[in-house]
């Protein structure tokens, strides 16, 4: 399951991150897209009902405006799917549709619907939390690419050169998550139109199983993205064989500051040394143990002077 992640950088890095090659071979940005009153901002800890930018195809997706759009489009949209088929106001939608089950996927009506109507997407991402329960406690983790493994999702500008046509990349702060996706439009007469979305999900791979049994669909290459995005030449089937497994990930421990949706701060992501603090605890819990023992000896001392004046 995946129910928090986090992204920072601008709208403009974000759409420089995604640069792509469009069908003319020429290299492209993304356009943002407004949903509404639905809009993007960073954040470090996003949890359900949050907007994150989602990736898109542009021919899903009608303005009513003669804004020039690119063949991909970013758009604000909220965490947490709610189908088209609901009647009435979204906020009154109770189901946790946060996560979609690739196994299962064209077994759920919601899901089906989006799919077979080709609304696939791309959720945008710098990293993602899980908990593990360690001692009777729950550890949270930061999760996010290995550096080393899909240096194309960067966040980076393709700058051509004007003399011979050649593009060089510039690359910058960390790797960017590409996880697959569905999403929805809703209309209702309380908020208008409202897009939402699902993340998708597989059995977790060898190396991330320990810390939780579920991970996110990672689409790894320029390839895999434009692939499960293009719903019009790639069918389902075809699409749905792209979600598996990978081991391209790396995490470390954090702060439980991170437990409240509320705490949105750079230490939400910090990197934590958890023996030192386990010590830390153990030396305060002795210090504690000991302070209740002096306590428990000098309460018995003193039942015991008060009983033999007594019997005086």
């Amino acid at each position: 399951m995946c129910g928090r992640t986090a992204i920072t950088k601008s709208a403009g890095e974000i759409a420089d991150a995604c640069s792509y090659r469009g069908r003319n071979n020429e290299v492209q940005k993304p356009t943002w897209k407004g949903n509404g009153s639905k809009t993007y901002n960073g954040s470090y800890n996003k949890g359900p009902k949050s907007c994150s930018p989602i990736l898109l195809q542009n021919r899903l997706q009608h303005s009513g405006t003669n804004e020039e759009l690119s063949e991909r489009i970013i758009m604000p949209m909220q965490w947490g799917m709610v189908p088209s088929w609901h009647k009435g106001d979204p906020k009154k939608f109770n189901f946790n549709m946060i996560n979609c089950r690739c196994d299962t996927i064209t077994e759920k009506k919601s899901f089906a619907k989006a799919l077979e109507h080709g609304q696939r997407c791309v959720v945008l991402a710098e990293g993602f939390y899980e908990w593990h329960a360690e001692n009777g406690n729950k550890q949270p983790y930061y999760i996010q690419l290995k550096d080393s493994i899909t240096p194309h999702l960067q966040f980076n500008k393709e700058i051509e050169n004007e003399e011979d046509g050649s593009c060089q990349t510039k690359k910058s702060g960390k790797q960017l998550l590409t996880m697959a996706g569905l999403f929805d439009k809703h209309v209702s007469e309380e908020q208008g139109e409202l897009y939402t979305y699902t993340i998708i999900t597989v059995d977790s791979s060898s190396s991330i199983k320990w810390l939780h049994h579920r991970m996110p669909a990672i689409l790894e290459t320029p390839e895999s993205v434009e692939r499960w995005l293009d719903a019009a030449n790639v069918s389902d089937e075809k699409a749905l064989e792209l979600l598996k497994p990978t081991n391209c990930l790396e995490w470390y421990p954090v702060s439980e500051v991170v437990n409240n949706v509320r705490n949105d701060t750079s230490d939400c992501i910090k990197k934590i040394d958890l023996a030192k603090i386990k010590a830390r605890k153990a030396k305060s819990g002795m210090l504690m143990a000991n302070w209740l023992k002096k306590g428990e000896k000098r309460k018995s001392v003193d039942e015991s002077e008060s009983a033999h004046k007594k019997t005086k």
